[in-house]
């Protein structure tokens, strides 16, 4: 018996030894790992590799990460991740939308996928709380309106009320759960073949975002999007108060008086096709901007931290959709009318026989 149990000390006591050396071994690599990052400066790269990498400049990274520095968490710890590597490693991955493991082992990084989870959460949840609403603002005076009319006027001379140029684009997502109680699967598939977040975008003349709202699922209208807008109810306003501002659109959007689209099927060289023509060479702008903007944005969960976490937090939370939802949707109802726009363009009106589309109960 007292050899069975001395070699049953000697196994467990091999077996303890092999776990303390496994866990030294783990820790020095750590601290290479650790010492790699630390001893890494991405700002020495090429400005070429630097913007493939990251999506900004190095100047205006730099700008980002002194905006953010005294809003993010102190680097405390021994073991901290410099703030500027925090940064850089969310916007890696918001540029790229590849995994975090990936974008933990990119140019020596040396970060482990919680640690790159960490980071895209922490920056993103500072850029939505204290900065967005600072960088990407519909404007809501005389003068910011006056501001973008002034750079559309230069470039089209016969539209002296555009403001912006709006379109949507689909984000991907990762699938939600097929019997998801608040966010069932089937509303997310767009028409494109996957999962999405349909997202409105509206840009100035400049490329420079206006608004962003990522609130509904992939299969909802970009008209239904735009009549619960926000700026839309600020332009009808606006009009009401006999101001004329307007939006360029697609034919996916109903015509307003605060929202032009092209004319159907216009024969060449009549007005209509001249207008057609200014209309598409003005949207080239919003198309410009989202191939530009968002051609890598990271395919995302739902509650996950992310380009969409970004978006989304512009126009409130995203729109719970039921899964019956789409069966009993109200239909549009298009008709002929009389009135004309001031700028005598033919006013197709339209009314809603009911809701919006497809739109359940704000969360």
């Amino acid at each position: 018996m007292a050899n069975i149990y001395d070699g049953l000390f000697h196994m467990i006591m091999i077996m303890i030894g092999e776990k303390i050396n496994n866990a030294r071994r783990r820790n020095r690599h750590r601290i290479i790992q650790r010492n790699i990052r630390d001893m890494s400066n991405p700002y020495e790269l090429p400005e070429k590799k630097f913007l493939k990498l990251f999506r900004l400049d190095k100047h205006a990274s730099r700008e980002l990460v002194n905006e953010l520095s005294n809003f993010m968490e102190a680097e405390s710890r021994a073991t901290h991740i410099p703030k500027h590597i925090r940064v850089l490693t969310t916007l890696h991955f918001l540029g790229h939308g590849s995994y975090q493991c990936g974008v933990g082992c990119s140019y020596s990084f040396a970060l482990s996928q919680p640690a790159v989870s960490r980071c895209i959460r922490e920056v993103t949840d500072v850029m939505v709380t204290n900065l967005l609403n600072q960088w990407i603002k519909f404007p809501n005076t005389r003068n910011e309106f006056n501001a973008l009319k002034q750079d559309f006027t230069e470039e089209f001379p016969l539209f002296r009320n555009l403001v912006g140029v709006i379109d949507g684009t689909q984000i991907q997502i990762i699938a939600p759960p097929q019997h998801h109680e608040i966010y069932p699967a089937a509303p997310y598939y767009c028409r494109k073949g996957y999962y999405s977040i349909n997202t409105q975008i509206v840009c100035d003349a400049q490329k420079k975002i206006l608004n962003m709202n990522a609130r509904f699922p992939g299969s909802v209208h970009d008209s239904a999007i735009w009549t619960s807008s926000t700026v839309r109810n600020i332009l009808n306003n606006q009009f009401a108060a006999g101001q004329e501002n307007y939006l360029f659109g697609d034919s996916g959007y109903p015509l307003e008086p605060w929202l032009l689209t092209p004319f159907n099927n216009p024969q060449e060289g009549e007005p209509e096709a001249r207008f057609n023509n200014h209309l598409s060479m003005a949207r080239i702008k919003v198309e410009y901007t989202i191939a530009t903007t968002l051609s890598g944005a990271s395919t995302t969960t739902l509650s996950g931290a992310s380009t969409t976490t970004l978006i989304g937090a512009l126009e409130g939370p995203a729109v719970a959709i039921p899964a019956s939802g789409m069966s009993g949707a109200p239909s549009i109802t298009i008709f002929e009318s009389n009135d004309s726009i001031r700028s005598s363009k033919l006013f197709r009106g339209f009314a809603f026989a009911g809701p919006p589309l497809y739109l359940g109960d704000h969360m």
